[in-house]
């Protein structure tokens, strides 16, 4: 029995020292990531997904490429009397197929915002964006 206590242990302090990162390679990595999303979203209109989750993380993603999804936060500056409310728009309209069952992936022009990115409680980093309309 102690010998499973003293593995348990080993592998514990393991993990976390496997899981700790120097802070200019988070910061690296962080850089890296954002100029990533910032050139996928200057360069066409991006598949974003309603995706909610338990924790407080934003419930929509961006699809970076084949296999990874980054989380977004809608942040919507419009005036409530606007006539056009892109991202308001948007986000009510995601939220609704979400409820109805549908699981859609849409194609949005998005801008990023200088705040970005930002942290979930969990750790996970989120950009925040707005729908912007299509350029003629």
């Amino acid at each position: 029995m102690k010998w499973f206590l003293r593995l348990m242990i080993t592998m514990a302090a393991g993990l976390l020292l496997a899981g700790c990162t120097r802070p200019d390679r988070h910061e690296a990595r962080v850089e890296a990531l954002k100029a990533r999303v910032s050139t996928l979203l200057a360069e066409r209109a991006v598949p974003v997904r309603y995706n909610p989750v338990q924790c407080s993380c934003p419930p929509f993603e961006l699809k970076l490429d084949d296999a990874r999804w980054q989380r977004i936060q809608m942040v919507d500056e419009s005036e409530p009397d606007d006539a056009e409310r892109p991202t308001y728009t948007f986000v009510q309209k995601a939220t609704e197929d979400h409820r109805s069952g549908l699981r859609t992936v849409y194609a949005e022009y998005l801008a990023l915002e200088q705040s970005s990115p930002q942290s979930c409680p969990n750790g996970t980093l989120f950009f925040n964006v707005t729908v912007v309309p299509p350029t003629e």
